[in-house]
């Protein structure tokens, strides 16, 4: 469980900083194989045995989802966005 919970973090943290243009990786993080791709240019795989995947990631939220574990990385979006 803990590869899935670092895993779900390091995703969350990908998606804050391309949404609130902190980091440009070079695409549109559109789809889960976009984010995967991004995430095993980065730090994030270097760990694993094999290179992480749009359904390594599906799975990884389903297991957290499962232990009610996900909604303690969904971010706070209202406090990202704070009209000006």
């Amino acid at each position: 469980m803990e590869n899935e919970v670092n895993l779900i973090s390091q995703t969350v943290d990908l998606l804050i900083k391309s949404a609130t243009s902190i980091e440009y990786y070079g695409r549109e993080l559109a789809t889960l194989d976009d984010v995967a791709s991004v995430l095993n240019t980065l730090d994030c795989n270097r760990n694993r045995k094999k290179p992480i995947t749009a359904n390594g990631l599906k799975v990884a939220k389903y297991k957290l989802k499962q232990k009610k574990l996900l909604e303690h990385y969904e971010p706070e979006w209202e406090n990202l966005f704070e009209k000006g």
